[in-house]
């Protein structure tokens, strides 16, 4: 998710790349990961970051940072309101085993970022 506060770094050894440190959940464990992305120019490249520093200025000015702040005080142990296939009719809020559960159900909406998550595909 893109906030104010991320920081989107050039790579120390190519000026192709960009690096930015972020909470990767995706195989069921919340784990910090540096992540890369790489491009096939550096004008490409330098474009890229000036457009995400553009949509981080604009966030600021916005004032979303402060909702964004709030959301990510977040307890892990914290329930999480997550809906999948299954209880999507009761919108009850689900704990982060739950949530690692619902990630191996064939699709599961996230009710904090409202991304559907379809892994029949």
């Amino acid at each position: 998710m893109l906030t104010p506060e991320l920081e989107v770094k050039p790579m120390a050894t190519s000026d192709k790349a960009y690096t930015w440190t972020a909470q990767d959940f995706s195989e069921a464990e919340l784990k910090t990961e540096v992540f890369c992305l790489r491009f096939k120019t550096p004008d490409i490249a330098k474009n890229w970051k000036e457009v995400v520093s553009r949509c981080q200025d604009e966030l600021e000015d916005l004032k979303l940072s402060e909702a964004l702040d709030d959301s990510a005080d977040v307890d892990p142990e914290e329930e999480v309101p997550i809906t999948t296939d299954d209880n999507k009719d009761q919108k009850k809020p689900m704990s982060m085993a739950e949530l690692a559960a619902a990630q191996r159900a064939v699709s599961w909406e996230c009710q904090g970022c409202f991304m559907r998550i379809d892994n029949a595909k």
